[in-house]
């Protein structure tokens, strides 16, 4: 039997804002919200894009618990 081969990341999350808003929140965390975006599991990535496609212009990733949650860890 062949081995599989380690899963991959394979999901690419949605843009931080809907298209033509400008979130200063997110402009201010860029850095940071680039690294939490890049360590999501598979899992958090659905529920990400669940979140933004189902809220739109009220969703804000840096006011997510996730987010902030993993923020206050990371200082």
């Amino acid at each position: 039997m062949p081995q599989s081969e380690p899963q991959t990341r394979c999901h690419s999350p949605p843009p931080l804002a809907p298209e033509g808003v400008q979130d200063p929140e997110a402009t201010k965390h860029a850095v940071a919200l680039a690294e939490y975006l890049e360590q999501m599991s598979l899992e958090q990535a659905l529920a990400y894009k669940i979140a933004f496609k189902t809220l739109g212009h009220s969703y804000s990733i840096v006011r997510s618990q996730g987010f902030q949650k993993w923020l206050s860890k990371r200082a």
